[in-house]
């Protein structure tokens, strides 16, 4: 394996905590129990994928959201149920971003959405004082709704090596979706699933190989 140069980590579950169950949890009780067939309906018309590639705005997603539930529910309780998924960022994995990019290229790739990246923005300015998270901790990051392209789709990867001049053999790419991880993979990129542990513990036997 060549040596590792850059390091591309993936947001939700690798540098903040995810709980997925709890916006499933407020889906229920807004929708009640059968709230999942209506989100079926709702991938099949691409509300979220659309949202999540930049395509719409997020008054656009409220007023789908809105339309496909049949409700007129107040815009900031849908932006609430939608970021009850977003946990928090542990002050341990910012300061490991900050020692590492002492030594590597530190990049992030997400697939997000406006909506969510405002609330981690906000929580990391009341949480830590930081209103500079995109600069301090990262070379460059990389956010689907910004630069419409999603993972594990392959351009994205050939976009994020192209834009960021990377060698793709000398970057280690971080995510806790397999898809994700195969998509980097298929790029030429080194890459770890990471589905178990704190990141911040890991870190220093993935950069040996």
């Amino acid at each position: 394996m060549a040596h590792i140069n850059n390091i591309l980590f993936d947001l939700g579950n690798v540098i903040i905590d995810l709980d997925i169950p709890a916006t499933e949890n407020a889906l229920k009780q807004l929708l009640g129990p059968d709230f999942k067939s209506s989100f079926t309906k709702n991938e099949q018309h691409g509300l979220f994928q659309d949202y999540e590639l930049g395509l719409i705005p997020e008054s656009e997603f409220i007023f789908g959201f809105q339309t496909l539930v049949g409700e007129a529910i107040d815009p900031a309780e849908i932006k609430r149920i939608w970021n009850a998924l977003l946990v928090g960022i542990p002050r341990k994995r910012l300061d490991m971003l900050e020692q590492l990019r002492k030594d590597y290229g530190v990049f992030l790739l997400s697939n997000t959405n406006h909506t969510h990246l405002v609330w981690v923005y906000n929580y990391l300015e009341k949480t830590y004082g930081i209103t500079d998270f995109d600069t301090r901790f990262f070379d460059k990051p990389y956010y689907s709704h910004l630069i419409n392209l999603r993972k594990p789709n392959r351009d994205v990867y050939e976009f994020v090596l192209a834009d960021s001049q990377l060698q793709a053999s000398q970057t280690l790419f971080i995510d806790d979706n397999l898809a994700n991880v195969e998509g980097a993979r298929s790029c030429g990129m080194q890459a770890y699933h990471h589905t178990m542990g704190d990141i911040v513990d890991l870190m220093p036997s993935l950069l040996k190989g």
